[in-house]
């Protein structure tokens, strides 16, 4: 007999998000344990043996099977806040939300929050998230709950002491974090500044410096609106990424977060350190929403930097949904530099492959090969809406997080039926509306 832990994935239409974009039609995925042994078409000895031994099958029905997605960017406990700042720039954004979490953020509410982005997350195919918020150790404890991939860490910021009393305290903290935290599902340690409008530059050389020496991803905000760009040069005297390299953020694993205003210097300045291990996180709904501005992502797929799809917070693009954002960006980018700017394929890889090498985890996953971990998706293939000839363009330009159906993070089944296991979503439904009817009286004396 086969052991127990063997699953055989059957009937799919297999997007591997491998080096040379393979799909196979009506192939087999055959897990044992938490990794993949083997991706093959219809017929292979090898998936025929392992059913024959009594492997659990599950029949994918004609529906696409592909990597787990990955959410390069985003701030999970902000479901809580979800509409609560719309209609305004970046820095109006945070100027509304900030005075609601230094009110209502807490180890409990951060369990709330983050219970329902995984819940969200997992039903609309996402494994993995890079996420920088506040009180990791819950969040990253619900995700270990809920068999969830959260990249998460210590949160840097001045002005904002939600956690800490002033940065030295958070900086003391994040070492302790760096230094006692295991990053099991989440398969890597990270610290999260800020920006560098909201830390100084000796600040800053002292996150760097920490980050080198535990070998941390450090993921912060970069050149993400025009405000910002002017309060960097009005401290700084220059662009976010020249205070990254000066201050040697830009010398270890960094993911930047949006990176949409880029000078050509700034480009040059990235591509001449960018390794496997570091990358962009481009969230074109947030950006769109705000009206930050469009990052220059063709350009920057062409210089070989690896580039992720992230959603930012769900309080400031509403949701976390990757499949509108392989969307919004294709279509974004077609707007503003030509039709097939970014291609089908480049944004299918962008939300899986490219993702996972911009938080340096793609010999890991991000892609369905013989060897990586067992972070699968299977999306429903009775619709119309998967027929297509090109099957990149069917799943940015036609399926979305409503055709998923079965979701495996590390070998284990945590959506069952487009329903993510383990969570009440009408319990969660009803805490955070109770928190919701105590905002208004927040926001009208932070107005003040």
């Amino acid at each position: 007999m086969m052991p127990a832990t063997t699953l055989v994935i059957r009937n799919g239409r297999i997007v591997t998000a491998d080096a040379r974009g393979t799909v196979i039609e009506g192939g087999s995925v055959l897990i044992s344990g938490n990794r993949i042994v083997a991706v093959a078409a219809a017929g292979d000895r090898r998936i025929d043996a392992a059913i024959s031994a009594g492997a659990q099958v599950l029949d994918a029905a004609g529906g696409f099977v592909l990597p787990g997605l990955i959410n390069t960017h985003t701030h999970f406990g902000m479901t809580l806040f979800r509409g609560t700042a719309d209609d305004r720039d970046l820095q109006g954004f945070l100027a509304a939300v900030w005075p609601l979490e230094t009110a209502f953020v807490n180890a409990e509410t951060v369990r709330l929050g983050v219970s329902i982005a995984i819940a969200e997350s997992l039903q609309a195919g996402v494994t993995t998230a890079a996420d920088m918020f506040f009180y990791p150790d819950t969040s990253t404890a619900v995700a270990e709950e809920l068999g969830f991939r959260l990249i998460a860490g210590p949160t840097l910021i001045n002005g904002l002491t939600v956690e800490h009393a002033d940065f030295d305290e958070a900086f003391a903290a994040a070492r302790t974090w760096l230094a006692e935290h295991e990053p099991g599902l989440a398969l890597r340690t990270t610290i999260c500044p800020h920006s560098s409008y909201t830390l100084t530059e000796p600040q800053l050389l002292r996150i760097a410096a920490l980050g080198a020496e535990f070998d941390a991803l450090v993921q912060i905000h970069a050149a993400e609106n025009p405000g910002e760009m002017d309060l960097v040069r009005d401290q700084h005297g220059a662009t976010p990424i020249e205070v990254l390299q000066r201050t040697g953020i830009l010398e270890g694993n960094v993911l930047l977060a949006h990176a949409v205003h880029l000078s050509d210097s700034d480009l040059d300045t990235i591509e001449a350190r960018f390794e496997r291990s570091r990358g962009l996180a481009h969230c074109p709904a947030s950006n769109m929403k705000l009206a930050s501005g469009v990052a220059r992502v063709p350009e920057i797929l062409a210089r070989g930097i690896a580039v992720g799809l992230g959603t930012d917070g769900p309080a400031s693009s509403n949701d976390l949904d990757l499949f509108l954002a392989m969307r919004l960006s294709g279509m974004l980018h077609a707007l503003t530099s030509g039709p097939g700017a970014v291609t089908a394929r480049q944004l299918v890889e962008m939300a899986t492959i490219g993702g996972a090498r911009a938080l340096g985890i793609d010999h890991l996953t991000g892609s369905l090969e013989a060897g990586k971990l067992a972070d699968v998706v299977i999306l429903a293939g009775s619709t119309p809406l998967a027929v297509g000839v090109d099957p990149f363009s069917t799943l940015v330009y036609s399926l979305s997080r409503a055709e998923v159906r079965t979701v495996l993070v590390d070998g284990v089944v945590r959506v069952r039926e487009g329903v993510a296991l383990g969570v009440d979503p009408a319990a969660l439904h009803d805490e955070v509306a109770a928190l919701y009817a105590q905002y208004p009286a927040v926001t009208a004396a932070a107005a003040v």
